[in-house]
C-alpha cells in the first residue's frame, strides 16, 4: 500500500453538511470522522469516495423539498378554507336583535345552512365581526334614508305653507 493510499484511508467522511453548485460541478461541505467541526472542508464531488453518503444526502434533500411543497400546499388549503369560511360569513344574516335580562344585546343569526342561532355581541365582535358591522351599516343606512326623506317632506311643507299665508 502506498503512503498516498494510507493517507486517504485516514480521512473518512462522517457527514455531508451542505453543497453548492459551481461551474465545474458540485462541491460539498464535509464533516470528517474523528475531526472537530473546525476541520470541515469544501471538496469537489470527483474527489469523494462515499457514494452511499452522497445518495443519502440527496435523498434527504429531496425529502426536505417534498416537505416544503407539502407545506405550501397546506398553506394553500388553509387559505382556501379561510376563503370558504369568509364566504360563509358573508352569507350569514342577523335577523333580529334584543336585550336580555342583563341588558346585553343578543342577536339571532341565520347561518348559510338555514340554521338559526343566538349569540351575544361580545361573541360576534370576536367571531363574526364583519356580520355585525354589516348589520349596523344597514341600520345606519336605513335610518339616514328615513331622515333624508322626512327632511325632504318637511322642507316641501314649509314653502307651500308660506305661499298659502301670502
Amino acid at each position: 500500500m502506498s503512503s498516498e493510499q494510507e493517507e486517504e484511508s485516514d480521512y473518512e467522511v462522517e457527514e455531508i453538511i451542505k453543497h453548492r453548485k459551481t461551474s465545474s460541478g458540485y462541491t460539498y461541505y464535509l464533516k470528517w470522522k474523528g475531526f472537530p467541526s473546525s476541520a470541515n472542508t469544501w471538496e469537489k464531488e470527483k474527489n469523494l469516495a462515499c457514494p452511499e453518503l452522497l445518495k443519502k444526502y440527496w435523498d434527504d434533500i429531496k425529502a426536505q423539498e417534498g416537505k416544503k411543497k407539502q407545506k405550501k400546499r397546506s398553506l394553500a388549503k388553509r387559505a382556501k378554507k379561510k376563503k370558504l369560511s369568509k364566504e360563509k360569513v358573508n352569507n350569514m344574516n342577523i335577523l333580529a336583535c334584543r336585550k336580555d335580562y342583563n341588558d346585553e344585546f343578543i342577536f339571532l343569526i341565520e347561518k348559510p345552512n338555514g340554521k338559526k342561532e343566538e349569540y351575544n355581541m361580545d361573541y360576534l365582535k370576536v367571531k363574526y365581526k364583519s356580520v355585525l358591522i354589516r348589520y349596523f351599516e344597514s341600520i345606519i343606512l336605513t335610518t339616514s334614508t328615513i331622515n333624508v326623506k322626512s327632511t325632504q317632506i318637511s322642507n316641501k311643507k314649509n314653502p307651500s305653507e308660506s305661499h298659502d299665508n301670502n
